[in-house]
This record gives C-alpha cells, structure tokens and sequence, in this order.
C-alpha cells in the first residue's frame, strides 16, 4: 500500500491506489488545498475470485465534474456501466451532485445506498426512487447480490443527522465519510495518515462536527467493529492505518466540537493567541509577505484607535484579532502560500489547546469548479462595512 501520493507540482492528479484487496482509492490531492477528497471503488468477487462480481462506488465526488472520476475508474478496468451500486455517507453536494450525474448519464440501473434521511435531500438533485435502497433495513448487515457481506453504521450528526458509515467486514475497510476527515498542509500529498496529520484532523472535526456526544457514540461503534479495520476511509483527507486507529480514537474522544466551542473562555486568551499570531507571522514572511508584522501593528493601532470597535469585541480580542490577521494576510498571498498560512493558524492553536480559529478552507478556483461555467463571471459585489452600533 502507498504511504504518500508526489502531487507537488504536478498538473495531473496521482494515479488510483490499491488500499486492500479489490478496493481503489480513486480520490484528489490537489497541490496548496487544505481539503483533498477521496471516492472509493470496492470490486467484490464471490467464490475466492471465480464468481460473480459486484462494484461498488463510494462517495463519488471530483471538484472538476465526473468525467476526470470516470478517467479514474477506467484506469482500475471499471467503466461507468459497471457500476451496481453507489454508497452515499450523507447529503453534501460535493457527493451528491457527482452521484446523480454518474447515475443518469453512465449508470441507470445501479442501486443507490444510503439513509432515510440522506434519501430525503439527495433525491431532489433526480436520482428516481426506483433506485434507491434504504440502508436502515439493514440494520445489522446487507447481503449483496453476488453473496457477500457488507454493513451499515448509522453514526448520527457526525456530521449530518442521516450520516451512514459503511463497513466492508472482508477487506477490513470502514468507509466513514466525514468521521476521521482531515485538513492537511497544502503541500503534503499523504495518502495514509501518521501523527503529523492530528491538528488537522482535530481542526475539520472541531469546525465540522455539531456535538461531542455524538461524535463519541460514533467513535464508540468503530471500536465495537469485528474483525477491527485494516483501513479507514474517510472523506476528506489521509487515510487512517488500523494500527494508528486507537491513538485517532483516543485524541478524538477528548476533543470538544460544535456547541461545545460556542463560548470557550480560551477566545479571550490573549498569550496563547499572541503564539499563534507569532508563528502565523513567521510563516507569512516565508511566504514572501515581507510586511507581515507591520500589517500586524496596523491592526493593533486600529484596535486601540477606534473605541465603539473596542467596546463591541474587546472581550473577545483573542481568537477573532488572529482570524483578522489571517484573513488579512491570505488577502495578499497566492492561494498555496495563504493556504500554508492558514493551516500555520490552525497547527499553532492545536499546540496551544485552544479552539480552531474559523477559516476560510476554499478557494476562489473551487467555487468555480464546483459551480461550473461561470466562475470568471463579473458578479456585481456590494461593500457592507462593521459597525459597533446596533
């Protein structure tokens, strides 16, 4: 199994990966994005490899539409035709979108998978009911066509209130969507996670995950799983090695997220956010942002200047002046090196204990892929300015 994917540099996404046996890792690693995503195809052969087979695809999403994903899929011998199923986690339209175009266009007869309440939002991009099979009558575990196994594993509000994992018990593979998502540097290309990859992952989940309650039921049942997996899949971001799975479950159980963030006196930790201002100036400035710390004292004299701001955030200066100051700085950069500074933000609060400070994860070219023709369309763009008044 490959441990990293060279994407540095390179126009061209990083050939598929074989991750166990019959399953292909078919995803993205984007040169200076903060969020990679992965799609998964799983080739199930019955009778040790002489009977039938039956092709699963999981969470189909590529930034550039479908037909790169198809490109993809052909280079491991599956055509879209081939596709008897599709395996969707939850309702996102990066996911979505993607689905419902592969299924009217290259697969009409394949089956979709998810929950009730996925089901209820996915439909309305014009997948026919016809196709879809609802994961929560199989509660236990779902015999494909062909004879083998596989099984749902509902995880509620993780982050979606119908989120569905699905475990593949054979190849000892959890596709967990979100759950054990990551961020990663933007130029780090790793297909398989290590201890490197813990602030990130500790950022997508404090930004993406509603409640802790839930996130640990969740974690709960990926430790009940039998046989333990080999590999976790997620989403976005580095897969998750089984033999490093307890430490991620571990450092996630301890994690407050979601509503458990909404009023963290650590905001107003003016030290601890001076550190992290400190190591986010050290990494503009290698960036080539030569006046870092003189737009920093800028913002600091504006503070003080200006009282009605004052008084309305003063009691909150120290996490919302360290997003200011990085949103400023990525402002002024090309899209890698702002990404290289916003993830110096989000590594340098995980070192300090403090909550993940909110920033911005795209960027201005995934917007237009995601929204296809258009992107460079002029956009009337109205200026609304703060005020301290009400």
């Amino acid at each position: 199994m490959q441990n990293s994917i060279d994407a540095k540099d390179s126009p061209s996404p990083p050939p598929p990966a074989q991750i166990a046996e019959g399953t292909y890792w078919l995803g993205e690693r984007s040169p200076g994005q903060l969020l990679d995503t992965n799609s998964y195809l799983r080739r199930f052969v019955a009778g040790g490899g002489g009977g039938d087979e039956f092709v699963l695809l999981v969470d189909p999403s590529w930034a550039s539409g479908p037909k790169r994903l198809l490109e993809r899929m052909d280079a491991v011998g599956v055509g879209g035709e081939d596709v008897d199923a599709v395996f969707i986690n939850h309702q996102d339209p990066d996911v979505s979108t993607i689905a419902a175009k592969l299924v009217d266009e290259h697969a009409p007869d394949a089956a979709v998978l998810c929950s009730d309440d996925t089901w209820e939002l996915v439909h309305n991009y014009g997948i026919p009911e016809k196709q879809f099979v609802s994961l929560q009558d199989y509660p236990q575990r779902m015999r494909l066509p062909n004879g083998q196994v596989v099984v749902p594993v509902a995880t509620p509000f993780c982050h979606f209130m119908g989120a569905m994992m699905l475990y593949d018990p054979e190849a000892r593979v959890l596709y967990s969507g979100d759950l054990f998502s990551s961020l990663t540097a933007p130029e780090d290309g790793a297909l398989m996670a290590s201890k490197r990859h813990l602030a990130g992952m500790r950022a997508f989940h404090q930004m993406y995950m509603p409640a802790g309650n839930a996130l640990r039921g969740a974690l709960r049942k990926v430790s009940d799983l039998e046989p333990t997996p080999r590999v976790v899949a997620p989403h976005h971001g580095p897969l998750i090695p089984g033999e490093f799975l307890d430490e991620v479950i571990k450092r996630l159980k301890g994690l407050k997220v979601g509503v458990e963030l909404s009023h963290r006196s650590d905001d107003t930790s003016v030290p601890g956010w001076q550190r992290v201002l400190e190591r986010v100036v050290d990494v503009a400035e290698s960036r080539g942002l030569d006046d870092a710390r003189e737009l920093v004292d800028a913002i600091s004299e504006q503070v003080r200047d200006t009282r009605g701001w004052m008084a309305a955030v003063g009691p909150r200066l120290g996490r919302p002046w360290a997003e200011q100051v990085v949103r400023l700085f990525a402002q002024r950069l090309e899209s890698l090196d702002a990404n290289a500074v916003r993830f110096a933000a989000l590594e340098a609060a995980a070192d300090e204990g403090l909550a993940t400070p909110r920033i911005e994860v795209g960027t201005e070219s995934d917007r237009s892929a995601l929204m296809g023709d258009g992107g460079d369309a002029n956009v009337d763009r109205r200026t609304f300015t703060a005020s301290a008044g009400v």
